[in-house]
């Protein structure tokens, strides 16, 4: 007896009006269909970004454009619904018109969206917690923190992809570009406020002292200490994603700039680092509009272009989330 499973695995989702001689959508309306639909399939997950969903899929139709040699109107991925959906709504009209239409709407993708950011950044600080908690030895210390600082870089990254698509979509809701500003600049408070070296289980005999000692060259094992002090220049932690913004959001922001920037040079951040944080700060003062080079960040491609005739809508201000548990002064 077929499980539903087998059933829908052989289906084929096939466009009744398609045919071999039916003109294709232009190669760029392709890619701006996928991007979309990324945003909007990515919705139904609890934890996956927009850029991250369905990677392989829309790099196949980012690189090729055309529809690939054989597909004809057989969309199908067996095993793989969500890669069926993104390919077949990037190619088939028909398809791309009732997603983008009938699903998850943009307000809700918006909410949807930065519910999911805060559920990254608490996991991500959360296992940090733990691990302080677990107080490693001087000899486990960065294998542990491997896996949770990438887990950190990976979000960072994906985050600079998603800010610079979503803010070159139409329809944006007013208040996305504030609430997702404030969320990744609570999360980067956080960071700085994680400064304190981690330092092995304290020895036998000392144990009556209330002072752990940190390991010998453990000044940077802290996670303020390899996200920020040992940033990458070219893409250092969430300053690419911070530099996207501008206009009324970031102006409403000018209070928590303020103190960050004050905040990273206590914790003697680098000096690259410190400087393209005032400049932010700075836009937020002047209210600048930024340029169609941007505001320092590395090159971004197709997706920071603004489409033609574009205008972001006005935000609203909004209330910081509260302050979560501090991760640093252990």
């Amino acid at each position: 007896m077929s499980t539903p499973t087998d059933q829908f695995a052989q289906l084929t989702l096939e466009s009744p009006l398609r045919s071999s001689d039916t003109e294709m959508a232009p190669a760029e309306e392709i890619r701006a269909r996928a991007l979309h639909l990324q945003d909007i399939l990515s919705s139904f997950e609890e934890t996956e970004l927009p850029s991250e969903y369905q990677a392989n899929i829309f790099n196949n139709i980012d690189q090729h454009m055309e529809e690939p040699a054989g597909l004809g109107s057989n969309h199908t991925i067996q095993g793989n619904l969500g890669g069926t959906l993104l390919q077949l709504g990037a190619y088939d009209d028909e398809a791309w018109a009732w997603m983008s239409t009938k699903l998850q709407s943009s307000d809700l993708r918006a909410q949807l969206y930065n519910e999911k950011v805060r559920r990254r950044f608490n996991s991500c600080f959360d296992a940090y917690d733990s691990l302080i908690d677990n107080r490693p030895t001087a000899a486990t210390v960065k294998e542990s923190l491997q896996p949770i600082i990438s887990d950190f870089v990976k979000l960072s990254d994906g985050l600079s992809k998603d800010v610079i698509r979503r803010l070159s979509m139409d329809g944006q809701p007013p208040l996305f570009e504030t609430q997702t500003l404030t969320g990744l600049l609570s999360a980067l408070r956080k960071v700085c406020q994680s400064s304190e070296a981690i330092a092995p289980p304290v020895a036998e005999s000392s144990r009556r002292s209330t002072r752990r000692t940190a390991p010998a060259n453990s000044d940077n094992l802290s996670l303020f200490g390899i996200l920020i002090r040992q940033a990458d220049k070219d893409s250092p932690f969430l300053l690419e994603a911070l530099e996207q913004f501008s206009g009324p959001s970031i102006k409403q922001c000018l209070e928590p700039l303020n103190a960050l920037a004050a905040l990273l040079k206590s914790s003697k951040a680098p000096e690259f680092y410190i400087a393209r944080f005032e400049a932010l700060k700075d836009k937020a003062s002047d209210d600048v509009q930024p340029t169609a080079s941007g505001t320092g960040g590395r090159g971004r491609g197709r997706e920071a272009d603004p489409k033609p005739g574009q205008k972001r809508p006005g935000q609203a201000a909004e209330t910081a989330p509260k302050r979560g548990k501090r991760v640093g002064g252990r």
